[in-house]
């Protein structure tokens, strides 16, 4: 049988065996009554059976610095004794006495770590920026200071392929390397969860453009595991993100780089 044939007798008869023709009642169960008729019974399910991101923690569009030739940089452009680079608060930024620390831009695809490329002028709590951005008539934005420096998952705005979501610390994020951060579920089985193959699936029609919004991400469902299964996937998380972060940090483009691996 070809497809021609096959398809013209699943038209003519729908008992065949091979007609599909999923219930309107179905598609309601995905936030927003999307179409999408390729999901499987189970991926639909999914929705009901799980609670959204969006419930189990908190996300944001970071910061919109309203001039980036102004407050960002590459981290190489800036000198050591002006470069914070593990801060774990705003408070303890300030009181380091730095001026660059750094920042969350999104960038390549990219799974668990790395792109760790820029620094942003935040000496002072950011007021450099801010003051700058109103002389000059730029549009700033901040986001919520409890926020900042503190372990997150982060995806990037832009991407022509699947997204890809790293752990990030100790940065400021930029509104193109919006976060989120888990308050009722753990980081690691979160971070699991949207690089996994399932997540690839439902952003496929939660987020069938370029840009993955922070609604879209907040829509996909999380499903508890049992006790061992749940600490089984934080263990391989955790092994994926340290070999990521090795990977990365082997090359003279990482401010952790120390020698190359072949000497």
């Amino acid at each position: 049988m070809t497809l021609s044939t096959g398809y013209l007798e699943a038209l003519a008869d729908p008992e065949c065996g091979w007609f599909y023709r999923p219930g309107a009642d179905a598609f309601k169960q995905i936030p927003g009554t999307l179409i999408a008729y390729w999901a499987s019974d189970g991926l639909i399910e999914s929705f009901r059976l799980g609670v959204s991101l969006g419930k189990l923690g908190r996300t944001s569009k970071g910061l919109i610095t309203g001039d980036n030739d102004f407050s960002l940089r590459l981290w190489w452009e800036c000198t050591q004794a002006e470069f914070c680079a593990h801060a774990a608060s705003d408070e303890e930024a300030t009181l380091s006495g730095k001026k660059w620390f750094p920042c969350n831009k999104g960038g390549i695809f990219r799974k668990w770590d790395g792109n760790h490329d820029y620094v942003v002028l935040w000496g002072d709590g950011g007021a450099a920026i801010f003051d700058h951005a109103k002389s000059t008539g730029h549009h700033s934005q901040d986001y919520s200071v409890e926020l900042k420096f503190q372990p997150n998952i982060s995806w990037s705005d832009i991407s022509s392929s699947a997204p890809s979501f790293r752990f990030r610390d100790n940065e400021i994020a930029e509104h193109c390397g919006m976060p989120y951060f888990p308050r009722q579920a753990s980081l690691l089985y979160c971070l699991g969860l949207l690089n996994s193959s399932v997540s690839k699936e439902l952003f496929s029609f939660l987020s069938p453009t370029l840009h993955l919004n922070i609604g879209e991400l907040e829509k996909v469902p999380l499903i508890d595991s049992t006790n061992d299964t749940h600490s089984e996937i934080e263990n391989i998380v955790t092994e994926c993100v340290s070999l990521s972060k090795l990977d990365w940090n082997r090359l003279e483009n990482s401010w952790q780089f120390l020698r190359h691996p072949l000497i």
